[in-house]
């Protein structure tokens, strides 16, 4: 499982190296213009703050993505007509009455 916080995938690196560009051109504007010191400011911190939700999006595209295909295979198993488990394996069965499980093998 990945640590949300150090996922990476190529959208997100692409939107980071965005970030530093655009950065690099603010910080370079601003020696030019130093008495424009405070919008600037003003400035990087709403795009972080875009930058962090656009991440954050990117993050949960692919998480619900990989859910996606985690339900689809689990429809197509219950559905088709070859879900017959091994006779090796063992089912694992919740018994509503009791409360509790049990493991059919």
């Amino acid at each position: 499982m990945h640590n949300s916080i150090k996922f990476n995938n190529q959208k997100i690196e692409n939107l980071k190296e965005a970030k530093l560009i655009f950065f690099r051109a603010i910080e370079k504007f601003l020696k030019n213009n130093p008495e424009m010191s405070t919008e600037i400011e003003e400035l990087k911190r709403e795009l972080e703050k875009i930058y962090l939700t656009k991440k954050a999006n990117y993050v949960l595209e692919n998480k619900i993505q990989v859910l996606n295909q985690y339900l689809e295979n689990a429809f197509h198993f219950a559905l088709s007509k070859d879900n017959e488990l091994g006779k090796g394996s063992s089912s694992l069965y919740y018994l509503k009455h009791s409360k509790r499980f049990t493991l059919s093998e």
